[in-house]
């Protein structure tokens, strides 16, 4: 069931996302944004994960898992 995952988020180096976490068996990415907003992004390989978590930006991970059109929820507005 989309948005009811509870997953471990970790900070992140971003100025615009605070933290992000990961649940490999469902392949569903939680990111939480600065502005308080929160997101799971549905399908997502554990490579484009580590490219938000773990890159070197993860702004630009997040975009091209957009760009890929995954689809998301929005869990909680900004």
């Amino acid at each position: 069931m989309q948005g009811a995952l509870h997953m471990n988020r970790l900070p992140v180096n971003s100025s615009h996302i605070h933290t992000v976490g990961y649940d490999p068996l469902s392949k569903t990415m939680e990111v939480e944004f600065k502005n308080g907003g929160l997101y799971q992004y549905h399908g997502v390989t554990s490579e484009l994960h580590d490219g938000v978590a773990r890159g070197k930006s993860p702004g630009a991970g997040l975009n091209l898992i957009k760009k890929l059109g995954i689809p998301f929820t929005k869990i909680k507005k900004q």
